[in-house]
């Protein structure tokens, strides 16, 4: 998987006449209005449900929906996932805590959908963490010793800068 919020092997088919409209695989989606990107599906988890929605994979920019060639207006949560992984995981943070629903990992993985996406660093930043955070999370969870240093000085440290950036 590329970026840890954009969903890989997704379609969504149009309501209006019922074919396949977009999906990842045809690459067939309208570009950004305001850079011209390629735009994808971001979707994040809000209690406990994946939730969808259209967005540039060059700024950042989410739509509420696209148009179809058949003038329909497709929105996001039609659309279908054939497979998440881990997708909404915060690795280091959820096997320090032991619990992806911890309320710390929930916080953080906020922070990431609902801020850092919005930067070009803050992408750059979530797309070195899922390069290397996996590694460091299975060596948390092999060595239950780490997780009292790793809460120290990993998750709150990010706790805290995420609460002070939010405000």
């Amino acid at each position: 998987m590329g970026h840890p919020n954009w969903a890989d092997d997704w379609t969504v088919n149009c309501p209006k006449c019922g074919e396949l409209a977009f999906s990842d695989k045809a690459k067939n989606l309208p570009t950004c209005s305001n850079c011209n990107g390629e735009l994808g599906v971001w979707f994040q988890q809000v209690s406990g449900e994946m939730r969808g929605t259209f967005a540039c994979k060059g700024c950042g920019e989410r739509f509420a929906q696209v148009t179809h060639k058949c003038g329909c207006n497709i929105n996001a949560s039609g659309v279908k996932y054939s497979k998440l992984d881990h997708a909404t995981s915060c690795f280091v943070a959820t096997a320090t805590m032991g619990d992806i629903n911890h309320p710390v990992v929930v916080d953080l993985r906020l922070f990431r959908d609902d801020y850092l996406v919005k930067y070009k660093t803050g992408r750059l930043f979530i797309d070195l963490y899922w390069k290397i955070g996996p590694t460091l999370a299975k060596y948390i969870e092999q060595y239950p010793l780490l997780k009292m240093p790793s809460y120290y000085f990993i998750v709150k440290p990010a706790s805290v800068i995420a609460n002070m950036l939010k405000k």
